[in-house]
């Protein structure tokens, strides 16, 4: 189990605090009021799941033998991560104080996972 952690140190880190921040009180986080296509709020969610992705992936290279990222391992990282944020999503309709369900939230979590997914395989491509 701690060769569980240790491998995935980043990537568990990284999705509690995804889980801190999603779930604070919505009456805590500033109200601001954009006109722009990009919301900054959309701009944190392709960061926040973005990243996960990552330290998902580079967390299993890691742990991997192989030399190099493989579909193998960002496949499995851009799921996993898509899957949190559904949840993500799920628990600040069911759970979180003063917060929701939002599709336009969700779509970024996706496009977030989908980016990190595109610059993984671009910069390993080589060795996939």
């Amino acid at each position: 189990m701690n060769r569980f952690f240790y491998a995935y140190t980043y990537s568990l880190l990284w999705a509690l605090f995804i889980l801190c921040v999603c779930g604070m009180n919505g009456s805590y986080i500033p109200q601001i009021h954009f006109t722009d296509i990009i919301q900054p709020d959309s701009l944190a969610h392709i960061t926040l799941f973005g990243l996960q992705t990552w330290f998902i992936a580079t967390d299993r290279k890691r742990k991997s033998p192989s030399n190099g990222l493989s579909l193998r391992l960002i496949l499995p990282a851009f799921v996993i991560s898509a899957l949190y944020g559904l949840i993500i999503e799920v628990l600040q309709a069911t759970v979180f104080i003063n917060r929701s369900y939002d599709y336009m939230d969700m779509a970024a979590n996706t496009l977030g996972c989908t980016l990190a997914s595109f610059v993984l395989f671009l910069k390993f491509k080589k060795t996939l």
